[in-house]
C-alpha cells in the first residue's frame, strides 16, 4: 500500500510518520487536510524531549511520559493545536501498527484537556424557523437549499454547494457525493412520494429525502470549507432576521 518499505520495530517517529505521509490512507484525505497533516506532523517531530527532538525517538524507547512533555509543549500554543497534533500524531502510529510495525500505543494514554465549545447549537424547531423562512424569500432560497440538504443527510454545507445533477440517480433514488474532507465516496438514499403522495421525509426540490436517523442532524457553517462570502453572509442575515445565532458553527437538533 505503501511507496516505502515497511519500517522495522527499532524504527525512529520520524521514519513512522514518513511511512504514513507516502501511504494511499494519507493520499486519499483532500489537499487540505494532507497540508494540515503534514505540517503539523512536522512540528510533533521538531518538539524537543528531553534534551532530544521526538522524531530521532526510536519508537520502543518512546514512552507516555515523552508524549505528555511534548504535549504540554503544545498546549503553550493552544488547547486545540495539541489535541490536532495529538490525533495526527495518532494515525501514523495506528497506520504503522497495521502493518505489524509495532503493538502498542503509548499516544492513547496521553491525556487531553478539554478546550471551550467553538459550535452554535440550534434545536430543531429553530431549524425549522430557518427553513421555513429562507424558503419564504426568494433571495434566500439557494443557501436555504444547501442548508436543508446539509441537515437532512448529515453532510457539510460545502459539499452540497457543489453538488450537481449528475450525482443523483433518480432510477436508484439516491445521491453519489465524494466528500471534501477525506474523498471519502457515499450513497445518500433520495426517497420518491408514495402512491397517494404522501412524503416519506422532508421535500426537496421535488424529491423526497431520509432524514438519517444516525446522523447528528447538523449543519456545519464554515466560510473557509466551501462556502463563498455572499453565501456565508446570505446564511447568517437570515438567521439572525429570525433572531437565531448568525455566528458559524454547527445546527444541531
Amino acid at each position: 500500500e505503501s511507496k516505502m518499505k515497511i519500517p522495522k520495530g527499532n524504527a525512529k517517529l520520524c521514519d513512522i510518520i514518513e511511512f504514513y505521509l507516502v501511504s494511499s490512507t494519507f493520499a486519499r484525505l483532500s489537499g487540505a487536510s494532507q497540508k494540515d497533516y503534514e505540517l503539523h506532523l512536522r512540528a510533533v517531530m521538531n518538539t524537543t524531549v528531553e534534551g532530544k527532538t521526538l522524531g530521532n525517538y526510536r519508537c520502543t524507547n518512546i514512552k507516555v511520559r515523552h508524549l505528555t512533555q511534548a504535549y504540554d509543549y503544545w498546549l503553550k500554543t493552544g488547547i486545540r493545536t495539541a489535541n490536532y497534533r495529538k490525533s495526527v500524531l495518532s494515525a501514523a502510529w495506528k497506520y504503522a501498527m497495521r502493518h505489524d510495525v509495532m503493538t502498542h500505543n503509548p499516544i492513547s494514554l496521553v491525556q487531553a484537556r478539554s478546550g471551550q465549545p467553538r459550535r452554535v447549537l440550534w434545536s430543531k424547531q429553530q431549524v425549522k424557523s430557518f427553513l421555513e423562512t429562507g424558503y419564504s424569500d426568494f433571495r434566500w432560497r439557494s443557501i436555504t437549499l444547501i442548508c436543508h440538504m446539509a441537515y437532512d443527510w448529515g453532510q457539510r454545507i460545502g459539499d452540497m454547494r457543489v453538488v450537481t445533477w449528475d450525482a443523483v440517480d433518480l432510477d436508484q433514488c439516491r445521491l453519489d457525493l465524494t466528500q471534501s474532507k477525506r474523498n471519502a465516496e457515499i450513497h445518500l438514499p433520495i426517497f420518491r412520494l408514495q402512491a397517494r403522495g404522501n412524503p416519506v421525509g422532508p421535500r426537496i426540490e421535488g424529491a423526497v429525502i431520509q432524514t438519517r436517523p444516525t446522523a447528528a442532524d447538523r449543519i456545519m457553517i464554515r466560510p473557509r470549507n466551501g462556502l463563498q462570502g455572499d453565501q456565508v453572509r446570505e446564511g447568517s442575515e437570515l438567521a439572525l432576521d429570525i433572531g437565531l445565532d448568525g455566528r458559524h458553527g454547527t445546527i444541531t437538533g
